[in-house]
């Protein structure tokens, strides 16, 4: 299955939407060569990066979903405190995992999972 370079979103800016990374020629450049070399050795990967792709977008649109919904967790009844966001914390975990999965599957790699979403992309 080939790359996505027509249709909006492209798989290269879904990619550099999931790494959460600028959308500068450097970072681009090494999106750019890692989906090339998986083109050439894996192409069958391609596949399984765009599912990965799929599942962060549906993560993501659920994840809006709920953010209308009542998305706080009651922590304390006497004073009655609420948690926000307890409901999405099951959506991050996933997520930071395809992007670990997305990652792999590139031969891409983010410095340590303590600094996912902050813009940093090395290559291996």
């Amino acid at each position: 299955m080939p790359w996505n370079t027509t249709s909006i979103p492209t798989d290269l800016e879904r990619i550099r939407r999931a790494l959460k990374v600028p959308a500068e020629k450097t970072y681009l450049d090494i999106i750019r060569l890692s989906m090339s070399r998986l083109e050439l050795q894996a192409p069958d990967a391609i596949a399984t990066v765009q599912e990965i792709l799929d599942n962060l977008d549906n993560n993501r649109a659920k994840r809006m979903a709920t953010l209308g919904d009542a998305s706080s967790a009651l922590i304390k009844a006497d004073v009655l405190e609420w948690q926000p966001g307890a409901k999405s914390d099951g959506m991050d975990q996933l997520e930071a995992l395809w992007v670990q999965e997305l990652c792999a599957a590139l031969y891409l790699e983010l410095p340590v999972p303590s600094t996912y979403g902050n813009g940093t992309l090395g290559r291996s």
